[in-house]
Formats: C-alpha cells, structure tokens, sequence
C-alpha cells in the first residue's frame, strides 16, 4: 500500500523504490564534458552532497540541452537550502526556456529511481519552487532578461531580496508551511544545518510563536562530527532550555496546543552519553509551563482512585506504539501476555498501524483499543477504562510520551524499551533489573523511582530453535569487499549509537591485526547517516577501509551474518539489547564495556544472567584496553573464541522463555497497587 507524507499543502504518493544507475538518462557511448556534469550533479544531488552538486549544474551554460534541467536542479536546491526566492526564479528561468521540462530530480522519484533515499526531498522541494515562482517571480517575469550567459545569481540583483522583502500576510501561511514541511523532512534525513535554516526562516516569520522556537532547540545532528560536537551540541540545548523557559515565565507566554512541531520527542538525546535526569526534568519543567494543561490530572484519579465499586481485579494500561514485531514487543509483550488474568484486567493502547502476530498475541485476553496517535484530545480513551495501573513501555521512543504527561491511572510506570529516565513528574517508577545496573548506579539518573527487579526484567523468545556452528550455509563476506578468511567483527547497531568516542576502540582494533574488519549493518533508508560515519571515520582513522557497512536484510540473512561473524562489539556510551540477546542465541560472543555506559548496561547483565565466570571472563571488559584485549583474543585465538562459543551454547538457554520475569513482574505490579491503595 503507498503511504502518504503530508508536505504542506500537498502530499507525497510514494511508490517502490528501484536501484538504477543514474547513467540510464543517457544514451550508450562516451559522454561530453557538459553531460558529464550534469550526470555527475545528479549523482552529487542524491549523495546529498548539494553544495557540490550545485557547482557542477552551475557549468552548464544556456546553449546546453542540459540548462533547463540543470536550473531545475539549482531551484530545488536553493529551496532545499531555505533560499526560496532564489528558487523560485530558478524554476522561472528553467520555464521561460522551455516549459514542458519537468524537474529531474523529482521525475527520478516518481519513476522509482533510488536517489539516497531523499527523493521525497526532491519531489517536496519542486512544489516549493513552484510556489515561490507564483508568489514572486511570474509577475515581473516579463522583465528578466534570459540572454545573459550567466548563472541566476549572477543575473539578477539578489542584495536585500528575500521571502520577508516581498511578503504579503497571504503568503505568509504557504511560506510556513512549505519550511515546516522542509525542516521536518530535512531533519528527519540528517541535513541539520538545513532545517535549522528553515526554521530560522519561520521564526522571522512569526518571531513571538514559541512553538517554532522549541522546534529549532531540539533540531541536533544523528552523527557528530566529534566529541567536541556533542558537548556543543548538549551546551546550545540546555543553554537554550533555560533561555526559553525564563522568557516564556517572564512574558507569559503559552501554545494553544501541542504537535509533532511544538513537542518534538527526545529520542536522540541519550546517544549523547550524559546523565539525562537534569535535562529532561529541564525539558518537561518548559513543557509544563508553557502548556499547563500538558499536565492535567484528569477525573478518575482526582481523589487517588478511579476503580468502580464492586470491581475486583487490577486494571492495568499498556500504551505503545510497538506492539508489533519490534524489539519493544519482543522484550515486553511476553510479561503482558503472562499477567494473571485472574487477578489483572488488561488493555491495551496502540497507535501502530501495523497489526501481525505479535499484535495477535498481546492482544488475546485483552481488551484493545487502537488510537490514532497518542494526543491530549484522546487522553480521555485511557481515563474512562479507570486504570489503576498505566505502563509505558518505551517513553521518548514512539509517541505515547504525550500521554506520559498526564495522570492517567494512579499509579504509573517506565519500562526501559528507551533506557532512559522520562523526566516526567506523573512517573513514579522505572522498572529495571538488578542485573543492568552495578553498586555505581545512583537514583539521581533518575526522575522516577528506580525498582530493579532480580530477573532480567523481559521474556524474550529464542529466535532460533537450534545452532550448528559447522552449517555450510554460511554468508560470504567477499561481496562487500572483506576478503575470504578475514577476521570479521559485528557491530548490528542503528547509526546513532556510533559516539565519536567508540571510534578510538575500532581504530586500535582494526589496527591491530591485517586481517580484522568491522562491518556494520545500518538502516538501508538512512544512507546520508551511513555517509557521514564513514566521512568522520576516515577523517580519524587510516584504517577506514577496513570499516564495511552493509544495509539492512531479512531475518533469515541477519542470522546468517551473525553465524558467519567472529564476534560482536557491544557500542558504548549507549549499548545494544535485543542484537546481543540474537547473537547469543546463535551462540556469538558480544564483547561489552558496561563502565563506559551511560544508560543501564543490557548485554552485561544477559552475560550475567547466564551464570558462568568464563564467560563474563571473555566478554565483560574492566577498562578500554581489556575491551580492546578481549576482542583481540577472541580474534587471534580461534580455540579459545570456540571454546567461549560452546560455553555460551550450553548456558544461553536460560535467556529466553524465562518464566521468572513473568512471575516476578506479576507480584510486582501487584504490591504497586498494595502500596498505594
């Protein structure tokens, strides 16, 4: 089914996508210089590269077939870049040419073209010029003089034009509309300095609308360019916070209501590697004053209670938007599914709009109540089931975060589906376990109180019925240019997670030995993401092209890569879960430095509960340098790497189908509801 991106005043039909090299727009045989530079425009556009991109469509000149194609392209770029009167006389010059010319960049898209995955950028930014040339250019079109051989800027005197110049209050809701839409679609692909463009543009629009403004304050890279970038990046944000919330208290100012512009979730922070309690309460502290209805506390749970009289059993909520096959699911709906029904009535609140076995599962002795995104306007969904307990098992992943705001039930809880505090005053509890957290690990890393349960705190199922390490269907690394008999080392983690810190520990690994890679899987939608690591890593490391990544595959391929691998790096300062419980489950030994994590310390606590000093021996590292030993050895020492294989298939059972998660959750939720009764 295609899906629709609203953009605005208009939407986006997306249709499947197809790998065709850009050369397929040019007959066969050798091409010119000017054909060369148009191709290579293109492919420069696609890469995301639009600085480059845009020099070389600026060389074609106006005795080229490629011109209008190429001002085309500089329109959608200037549009791209937030310079939207430049724009729009780009896509005038390129119709006063010839008008039947389409834009390429957004024909590309349509035709299924892979373009970076940013083609919807493309086709978004075409509307934009277009509209820009309405608004500002086609009535004085009769008076620019296209016989001059020189690019638009160059052409026509620029100085003090700009959107605001020309602005009528007409234009003014177009002119926000199509930056908001750009902005979001920018930030979304990983061009940070655009968007904050766009939206520098929207807030000169309507300087005192603070929505806007706490917008652009979370606008953050995915990939830093260093760990001084972060620690700038963390500066401006908590700098900022402060500045906003003391203007917003001093001028009174408030937001009628709240979206995905003005309540942007906070998803990336933790990647940053700080302690996140004082930030998010910051966070939540501006939310609530700029909104005070964000933390109503609604009817039900007025006097504390909300249960009907005569009602014998707990009602517990569960609101998600991952009730389907996603890592949240696979950890958590296990511990649903195992309440009591005896003792608990369960419900369960979804805002996926993808329903499949998993969701079958949940679902089956519970009632479920599909919303449409968790809002403030349908909070009242969650309040008339009068809950006792609401759970959320992921806050500052999905959008149930909005309701976290609110006082739905009496009593509510945070699982660690983002490991993460929530910073949110109607949280009482984090649930963990004993075994993520170390004697180090202190309440004040969070807002909620921290209740570390003695299971692992999840019930996972084996993803795999059984291993034999000698199957011959094993993956062949040669096509992603890691030669035969290498030594590869795993790292099936999303981009995000790659802190510039843990470039070091891959640069002193794959220098260590000729025969070491690392490869990376990464998101195939996110390639800009994938572009920008592998820029920053070569800019640190001479090694970099011993640094593979290879876009997502299917499950059963996945399984193939993790049989085949040497072993696993565990990324730090924010580690993996479900890749690591996968990759034991295949028997694969995960390498882990749970002191330089900064949220609670998964995969060393999955060594942990598998019970074996050997094991925690080879896997769990004390310092930098022993986790850079420990990988070294698993990779040089292939009887040793085998023996801690064979440890781990003997003892990996105990992860997974784990009742006592189960029963330890039910008398837990229980004694909540004891203690506030």
């Amino acid at each position: 089914m295609d899906r629709c991106i609203p953009c605005g005043t208009f939407s986006i039909a997306l249709v499947a996508r197809r790998v065709v090299p850009l050369s397929f727009l040019f007959a066969d045989g050798a091409l010119s210089d000017t054909t060369a530079s148009y191709l290579r425009g293109l492919e420069l556009s696609c890469e995301g590269l639009l600085d480059q991109a845009k020099e070389k469509f600026l060389t074609i000149t106006k005795n080229s077939k490629y011109y209008v194609k190429s001002q085309h392209c500089l329109g959608n770029i200037a549009a791209i870049q937030a310079d939207f009167v430049l724009s729009g006389l780009y896509h005038g010059v390129a119709k006063a040419f010839d008008p039947a010319v389409q834009p390429p960049l957004a024909v590309m898209y349509m035709e299924g073209v892979e373009c970076g995955h940013i083609g919807d950028i493309f086709w978004t930014s075409s509307f934009v010029k277009k509209q820009m040339f309405e608004l500002f250019i086609a009535d004085t079109l009769q008076d620019l003089d296209f016989g001059l051989d020189q690019p638009v800027p160059l052409t026509f005197n620029l100085t003090g034009l700009n959107e605001r110049s020309l602005l009528t209050n007409a234009d003014k809701e177009i002119l926000m509309k199509s930056h908001l839409s750009l902005a979001t679609q920018l930030e979304d692909s990983g061009f940070v300095k655009d968007a904050n463009r766009h939206f520098e543009q929207a807030i000169a629009l309507d300087p005192n609308d603070i929505s806007l403004k706490l917008r652009a304050l979370f606008i953050a890279p995915v990939i830093y360019d260093s760990v001084e970038h972060i620690g700038q990046t963390r500066c401006k944000l908590e700098t900022g916070l402060d500045q906003l919330y003391d203007h917003s208290v001093e001028k009174g100012l408030s937001i009628e209501s709240l979206d995905h512009i003005s309540m942007p979730p906070t998803y990336y922070i933790p990647y940053q590697g700080f302690n996140d309690a004082p930030l998010m309460s910051k966070i939540n502290r501006l939310y609530h004053a700029i909104f005070p209805n964000l933390s109503t506390v609604l009817p039900a749970q007025t006097e504390g209670k909300g249960r009907e009289v005569g009602r014998k059993k707990i009602r517990v909520g569960f609101a998600s938007q991952y009730f389907r096959n996603h890592s949240v699911c696979k950890l958590f709906c296990g511990l649903i599914s195992g309440l009591d029904r005896n003792i608990f009535d369960v419900v369960i609140f979804s805002s996926s709009t993808v329903q499949d076995s998993y969701t079958e599962e949940v679902s089956e002795q519970s009632e479920f109540v599909p919303v449409e995104g968790f809002l403030l306007n349908n909070r009242h969904l969650a309040s008339s089931k009068n809950l006792d307990i609401m759970v959320y098992p992921d806050i500052g992943m999905g959008d149930s975060f909005i309701w976290a705001h609110s006082r739905l039930a009496n009593i509510q809880i945070s699982l660690w589906g983002h490991p993460v505090t929530s910073g949110m005053p109607h949280i009482d509890y984090f649930i963990s376990s004993d075994l993520f957290h170390n004697a180090l690990t202190s309440q004040n890393e969070f807002t909620e109180q921290l209740v570390r349960m003695k299971s692992t705190s999840f019930y996972f199922r084996s993803p795999v019925l059984g291993f034999n390490r000698r199957n011959k269907d094993a993956y062949s690394f040669s096509g992603i240019g890691i030669p035969n008999n290498s030594k590869v080392f795993l790292v099936p983690q999303t981009l995000p997670k790659f802190h510039p810190a843990f470039d070091i520990i891959m640069h002193r690994l794959l220098s260590s030995n000729d025969k070491f890679y690392i490869l990376i899987i990464y998101n195939k939608d996110k390639p800009i993401w994938m572009k920008r690591l592998q820029k920053r890593f070569a800019r640190t490391s001479s090694f970099s092209d011993k640094l593979k990544f290879q876009p997502t595959v299917s499950n059963d391929e996945f399984f193939r890569i993790l049989r085949s691998s040497t072993a696993l790096l565990d990324p730090y300062p924010f580690g993996g879960g479900v890749t690591s419980l996968e990759a034991f489950s295949v028997c694969k030994a995960v390498v882990t430095l749970p002191s330089a994590q900064t949220v609670p310390h998964l995969t060393s606590g999955i060594i942990h509960k598998m019970d074996s000093l050997n094991i925690t021996n080879a896997l769990v590292a004390t310092s930098y340098d022993d986790f850079l030993n420990k990988l070294i050895h698993l990779g040089e020492d292939d009887s040793f790497r085998r023996a801690t294989e064979d440890l781990i298939c003997e003892r990996n059972s105990i992860l997974f189908d784990d009742a006592s998660s189960i029963l330890e959750f039910n008398d837990l939720l229980k004694a909540f509801y004891t203690v506030h009764s």
